[in-house]
């Protein structure tokens, strides 16, 4: 990282009120961002290129005050990759108005040269949809695509989770928030998971001040650029996720939606999508049969289809290392956390827990939370339950 270079684009971001068509111009003009800069503090630019004459705005952080802010940044461990940088995401680059600054945990997977998908739709999913959108993004990471969605609950969540199960999972997650502070706060710990296997990218520094529905708007187009399409599944016609579908559209990407059964509402703009010329998506061939006939040349070959054979054996080595990290997680618990998973194996709410083991309420709690993290207990309307298979 050229730390100039990645003050110049944090003081640009910063002033032009994170508006990627106003810092579009500039990151295109100017190959050295440093240069622009000095030109825009002394209002030598074309307004057209820096759309700000306020000179005291422009100058009121000088690029010392935004070099500074990378230490911080670095000891959060986020990276922060640049328009300028080998790291930016060329599908990204290639849009028609990149962001001038991504922050990342994790790496970022080849997007470019390598199948890549966004996956999209609704928080109020159904349950068939949640599992069709878990079992597509796994079977697409399966066969080597680089798999993006959002953070949110509903099909965002599972086409991240599913994606995850693959053994060689290239998964991105697109956060609508700064990485120090994601929202959904639950959200915090897919990200933890997706950041080891692939990136939890955002635009948004720390101390951004932005209406939270352009933070969902700015994301999702992220979220269509860094993919060569999109998957649109469960959705209402007036679902933020077709602000992607939109993104998406408007820069030519492969766009396939998921048709509903007539009836079903939580299919309505996916079908309604599909009659203004998506592709329909009812499984993975329909996927790798369209990249294989548009992007071949660009991957250079076809996308292989595993047999169901193979698919079967992946599976396998899967519920085997999941059993194997199971039993290293079992292993490696205190006592009172080996009382408490025993003494679920039904649902119960943590005050009978507390009177059937007699342990007090602050020791079952800290149990039951680093518990839940390790995924070995479940909290469910009738209290917690065991989820050791």
């Amino acid at each position: 990282m050229n730390e100039r270079n990645a003050a110049v684009c944090l003081w640009l971001w910063d002033v032009l009120g994170f508006d990627m068509k106003k810092t579009a111009d500039f990151l295109l003009t100017f190959p050295d961002p440093v240069a622009g800069y000095e030109l825009a503090v002394r209002g030598e630019l074309d307004p057209e290129i820096f759309p700000c004459r306020d000179l005291e705005k422009v100058t009121a952080k000088n690029l010392d005050s935004y070099a500074s802010d990378l230490k911080y940044y670095a000891d959060k461990n986020i990276d922060v990759i640049t328009f300028y940088d080998k790291e930016y995401p060329m599908n990204l680059a290639l849009s028609e108005t990149p962001p001038p600054v991504l922050f990342v945990r994790g790496k970022i997977p080849e997007t470019y040269k390598k199948p890549s998908v966004s996956l999209v739709g609704t928080r109020a999913c159904t349950p068939s949809g949640a599992k069709f959108c878990a079992r597509m993004a796994y079977g697409l990471a399966l066969h080597g695509f680089a798999v993006a969605s959002g953070i949110s609950e509903g099909i965002e969540s599972f086409a991240l989770a599913g994606a995850l199960q693959a053994p060689a999972a290239n998964t991105t997650a697109v956060v609508p928030t700064s990485l120090d502070k994601i929202y959904p706060r639950e959200s915090e710990y897919l990200c933890d998971f997706v950041a080891e296997r692939g990136a939890a990218i955002s635009v948004f520094p720390s101390d951004a001040k932005v209406p939270i529905r352009m933070t969902f708007t700015v994301a999702n187009y992220v979220l269509a650029a860094i993919s060569h399409g999109t998957i649109l599944f469960e959705a209402s016609p007036s679902s933020g996720s077709l602000s992607a579908v939109k993104a998406a559209k408007r820069q030519g990407k492969l766009l396939f939606a998921v048709p509903g059964q007539p009836g079903n509402h939580a299919s309505d703009a996916a079908n309604e999508l599909i009659k203004k010329g998506a592709r329909v998506c009812t499984g993975l061939n329909d996927v790798i049969d369209t990249y294989n006939e548009v992007y071949s040349p660009l991957f250079g070959g076809k996308i292989e289809k595993l047999k169901q054979s193979n698919v079967t054996k992946q599976r396998q080595s899967l519920k085997k290392r999941e059993k194997d990290e199971q039993e290293k997680l079992l292993a490696a618990l205190d006592e009172t956390e080996r009382k408490v998973l025993s003494g679920l194996t039904s649902p119960k709410p943590v005050d009978a827990l507390c009177d059937e083991l007699d342990i007090s309420f602050p020791e079952i709690a800290t149990a039951l939370q680093s518990l839940e993290l390790q995924g070995l207990v479940k909290n469910t309307e009738d209290g917690y339950v065991s989820s050791v298979g």
